[in-house]
């Protein structure tokens, strides 16, 4: 990777900054993170990143907040389980790491009643539309340009390769590689048709859902499991397509064969 220098550098902790160096170190110390300390003693000298330490939802909460910046992020896993972090034991200050590159997705929902109002909002990991209530919901999911379907269900999940495990592999429904050009759309619950499948469409079609019993079923928008349009219950579209941000990830090279393998290993394979 490039050597550059900067003046600066963000490290976090469960949606806290550490911007006191002792702080930080005393942290690392409790935890026994003596490889990280090394690496965040040194890393300002390196190039410019994001570390994040914690788990999986602090991890979604710093792409909410600090995507925008363009920097690259270095997640350090500090709990039990996690996905796409780098196991701290791999960590320390002759580290070198390989980029990631990631999509978003973005939504934009217009909202049509008396006056026409839009909201738009971007998610790394997954887009849901479902049901405000216990009810199920009627709803129009078209492909651009390719095909339509009239489904009667509890919601949609629209989910980017980093997060297709999630509601998929409990599902037992098909699961994205990381590097997949491709989104996947799951039904939540359905009622009709019983048997709809997930949909796996190019990342550069867009997705447009409309609810078609608006006034008895209002629905509610979810990024990254965050309500962003909660019971609508008028006449309302929400179009999903790729973001042009992006996200870009560090995994540290030593560790990147095990971090390749984790989407075989959520699916029962063991890492040859």
């Amino acid at each position: 990777m490039e050597s550059k220098n900067y003046s600066w550098i963000n490290v976090l902790y469960d949606g806290i900054i550490y911007n006191k160096k002792e702080l930080l170190r005393e942290f690392l110390d409790e935890n026994n993170a003596s490889g990280v300390r090394q690496l965040v003693d040194s890393i300002k000298d390196k190039f410019a990143c994001i570390v994040v330490l914690g788990w999986d939802g602090t991890m979604l909460r710093c792409i909410q907040e600090y995507s925008h910046l363009g920097l690259p992020f270095l997640w350090i896993n500090f709990w039990t389980k996690w996905f796409l972090l780098n196991d701290r034991q791999f960590i320390n200050e002759s580290s070198r790491f390989s980029k990631k590159v990631y999509p978003m997705l973005e939504w934009v929902v217009r909202v049509k009643w008396r006056e026409e109002q839009s909201y738009s909002h971007k998610a790394f990991n997954d887009i849901q539309v479902k049901a405000a209530s216990w009810r199920a919901v009627n709803i129009d999911v078209k492909i651009w340009n390719h095909s339509s379907a009239n489904i009667i269900w509890d919601g949609i999940l629209i989910s980017t390769p980093a997060w297709s495990t999630w509601y998929n592999s409990s599902a037992h429904w098909p699961i994205l590689p990381h590097s997949s050009p491709n989104f996947i759309a799951t039904p939540i619950l359905p009622f009709m048709p019983k048997h709809f499948s997930p949909v796996v469409y190019e990342d550069k079609d867009k997705v447009k859902i409309t609810n078609n019993w608006e006034r008895w079923r209002p629905i509610s928008v979810y990024a990254d499991g965050i309500p962003v349009v909660e019971g609508v219950g008028e006449e309302m579209e929400v179009i999903v397509r790729k973001s042009k941000q992006k996200v870009t990830l560090l995994i540290e090279k030593n560790y990147e064969k095990i971090w390749d393998a984790k989407i075989f290993m959520e699916q029962g394979f063991s890492i040859l």
